[in-house]
């Protein structure tokens, strides 16, 4: 003889309001035309527990040791294999996972860098916000441009962490003098500039070299008068060789705010970069093959994801003066 339909929802429902006023189980079972067996099924695990019986193996920690995990988790940089050991070695690291994937405000990600703004540096940046507010259109004529340094042995920073939702986030300091080549990169609404490359720190002289032979190419033409060259304030750029070299050369310039890579919409594209660059986790046994890999990803930037970022900018401003000064998600 099979078994019969379960109970539905309605069954369960009544159960539990005739077991309020205190009836005896076979007298539920009369009063619903069921069988005393299921309705013991139903009601002893949930008198004896407090919940519906679970099926299969018990769980290897506790509630406390669940609290203890996430506790050392939060926004540490720790293994799971670390935080099994330190627990004496009674779970694995596959059931700390589990354990830390099941918080639902606990999550595992990379850690980003973010400049420390100063006082005067926070100050700075809403008074450079609020004298450059301008449209898309005014802005399509500006020329910004970075240096990124590329390394033989893979991106820097690639350093994971369980970000507690509840925190702040955690970041980390970045490595600027890892072994690779330094490349200047600048683009227009229109186009990209040849890349310029140094193998040894960039100084006044050096980077004045790069300008020459990649920016003013790229300045030539009959539009030239409306173009702006933008660039961070590091040294080689503000320098009073570099301030008269341009001048020489009637390059229109102006210096972002320091610290500010949210405004600078080259940095979106050497993450563009980074990702083609070492994709497959790819490293490179000398740096004339890393150049050639750089300059392939590069040339295969779309120009309409340029066109993209130079929409971003005015949104970039906003958010800015929205975070009063602070450093954006940008």
């Amino acid at each position: 003889m099979g078994r019969g339909p379960g109970l539905n929802e309605q069954e369960k429902q009544e159960i539990c309001r005739l077991l309020m006023e205190k009836k005896e189980l076979k007298e539920i079972a009369t009063t619903l035309g069921r069988s005393l067996n299921i309705i013991k099924h139903y009601v002893v695990p949930t008198r004896k527990r407090g919940r519906p019986r679970k099926l299969g193996r018990p769980r290897k920690t506790t509630e406390r040791e669940d609290r203890w995990l996430v506790r050392k988790a939060s926004n540490q940089c720790i293994s799971c294999a670390q935080l099994a050991s330190d627990l004496g070695g009674k779970i694995s690291k596959e059931t700390v996972r589990k354990r830390l994937h099941d918080v639902p405000y606990l999550k595992r990600q990379k850690m980003l860098s973010r400049p420390r703004l100063t006082k005067p540096q926070v100050d700075q940046r809403i008074t450079w916000v609020t004298n450059h507010m301008a449209s898309l259109q005014e802005w399509r004529w500006i020329i910004p441009s970075d240096e990124k340094r590329f390394s033989v042995e893979g991106p820097d920073g690639w350093h994971s962490y369980w970000h507690d939702l509840r925190k702040e986030q955690v970041y980390y300091a970045k490595d600027k003098f890892a072994k690779g080549i330094c490349v200047w990169g600048a683009v227009s609404f229109d186009g990209k500039a040849s890349l310029g490359f140094s193998r040894t720190t960039i100084d006044s002289g050096i980077y004045q070299r790069i300008v020459e032979e990649n920016l003013l190419p790229f300045l030539s033409g009959p539009r030239r008068d409306k173009f702006v060259f933008f660039q961070d304030q590091a040294s080689p750029h503000t320098s009073n060789s570099t301030v008269s070299f341009f001048a020489a050369n009637n390059i229109r310039f102006i210096n972002f705010p320091a610290n500010s890579p949210d405004l600078n919409i080259i940095e979106n594209l050497w993450s563009l970069m980074v990702r083609a660059v070492y994709s497959g986790n790819r490293r490179f046994d000398s740096v004339e093959e890393l150049t050639a890999a750089i300059l392939t990803a590069w040339e295969e930037i779309p120009q309409d994801t340029i066109r993209n970022l130079y929409q971003s900018i005015p949104h970039r401003l906003a958010a800015v003066l929205l975070a009063r000064g602070h450093t954006t998600n940008y």
